[in-house]
């Protein structure tokens, strides 16, 4: 909200006054003021127009009539014109505001509706004015005023900000009490360009309490676009925020909205920000690991009149996948065995997460058999179809010739967890 100069002035000796006269009546003790409490004062005491300018005694003109559907309370301000005529230059000098741009005099015909610059002006019988501004979607109406001249006289109306229309606007009454039909117009303006939506270096920030050192976070402190910013508590509610966080252990998410004058951007961005007190937390530390060798086999029956558990998978010429177990329960892997093609059969075992190949050679061994196996045990070392697979892979395809059963081992490792040694270790 803007504050007039004429408000400060003229309520700032009002109160001055009526200090002497209450002294002057009365033993009491007078109080010092600085020239800053005078101001408040002034400010306190002052007129708050619906516009958003404050006036008190000495206003920049005659308070005129009628106000605005919008609240708007137009004056009649001095100026060189003898007909009443006024410039944008003489409202800028009363008002204390200043326009970029200007419609210059505009006489009114007979149109019920036309354009003047960037805004749609509406008539009603000639005498009453609707406008609208029409600017594009990055602009916004920073300041603007209409002066509203019928007779010997105009109206003018200024408004702050914020307003995009506005009806009910006319020229001052005369001597019959009704305001008298319009004249000429010009509207006086500043259009200013949407800034873009703030930009920060980082979504969130997590920080730890440090007294002296890190006892607050700032949101202002990652904003890296140019524009000023406003801390909002919600993404589009008008509830301001302080960017200043100091609470502990509670994540707080701001929105800043950039602004120009009276212009903001179209969206705002959100940064979280955590002050954490670290004393509290408790930090895990990653556990100690270590590989332990597994002897394991493609899940099926077990191979006949032997102690062992050692299994070996029945073929049906379809394809099919079963579980690589190690250590007869532990599920190591799986296996896949694919439809037949010219002959052949591939063969794929993927590890699971957390067991590798072993480190050891021919850690993959394959064996077709045409009928069930028959022999005491099986025999690894005259399998026929061998293979070393390095550390570095979790999976393996091996070619073998068409058979109705295979033995399939693989040397496995798991990682599993174990105690941590000392430090001094």
């Amino acid at each position: 909200m803007r504050i007039s100069p004429y408000a400060k002035k003229s309520a700032g000796a009002w109160i001055l006054a009526t200090f002497m006269i209450l002294f002057s009546c009365q033993e009491l003790e007078v109080p010092d003021m600085t020239a800053d409490e005078v101001a408040a004062a002034a400010e306190r005491l002052g007129q708050d127009g619906p516009n958003g300018l404050i006036f008190g005694s000495e206003a920049p003109g005659e308070a005129s009539s009628p106000t605005s559907a919008g609240g708007v309370m137009p004056y009649i301000i001095a100026g060189a014109n003898a007909g009443g005529n006024r410039t944008c230059a003489e409202v800028s000098s009363a008002f204390n505001v200043s326009f970029e741009s200007s419609t210059g005099k505009d006489d009114y015909g007979s149109e019920a509706q036309y354009d003047l610059g960037p805004f749609t002006i509406k008539m009603t019988g000639g005498t009453f004015i609707e406008w609208t501004f029409n600017g594009s979607e990055d602009e916004c109406l920073d300041e603007v005023a209409f002066i509203v001249k019928g007779g010997n006289a105009a109206n003018v109306y200024v408004y702050s900000g914020g307003f995009t229309t506005d009806s009910g606007l006319a020229s001052p009454p005369n001597s019959s009490d009704e305001s008298a039909g319009l004249s000429n117009l010009t509207i006086c303006y500043t259009v200013t360009t949407k800034p873009d939506a703030p930009t920060v270096s980082v979504e969130s920030v997590e920080e730890c309490y440090e007294e002296g050192v890190t006892e607050s976070l700032n949101a202002n402190d990652y904003i890296t676009s140019t524009d000023p910013v406003k801390w909002f508590t919600t993404e589009e509610g008008d509830e301001e925020a302080n960017p200043i966080i100091t609470e502990l252990d509670v994540a707080v998410t701001l929105w800043a909205e950039a602004y120009n004058g009276n212009c903001v951007s179209s969206s705002r961005t959100p940064i979280t920000l955590l002050l954490e007190d670290c004393d509290d937390t408790v930090i895990e530390e990653d556990p100690c690991t270590d590989w332990f060798g597994e002897t394991a086999w493609a899940d099926g029956p077990q191979y006949p009149n032997i102690a062992n558990w050692f299994t070996y998978t029945p073929y049906n010429g379809e394809e099919n996948t079963v579980t690589l177990y190690a250590g007869q329960t532990l599920e190591a892997g799986q296996v896949t065995l694919s439809a037949p093609s010219d002959g052949k059969v591939t063969i794929t075992i993927i590890l699971n997460e957390g067991w590798r190949f072993a480190r050891v050679k021919d850690n993959v061994k394959i064996q077709g058999y045409s009928s069930t196996p028959q022999w005491n045990s099986p025999r690894l070392g005259r399998f026929a179809n061998k293979q070393s697979v390095p550390l570095s892979e979790n999976s393996v395809t091996v070619e073998v010739n068409t058979a109705n059963f295979y033995g399939i081992h693989v040397d496995v490792e798991e990682e599993r967890e174990v105690e941590c040694p000392d430090e001094e270790d």
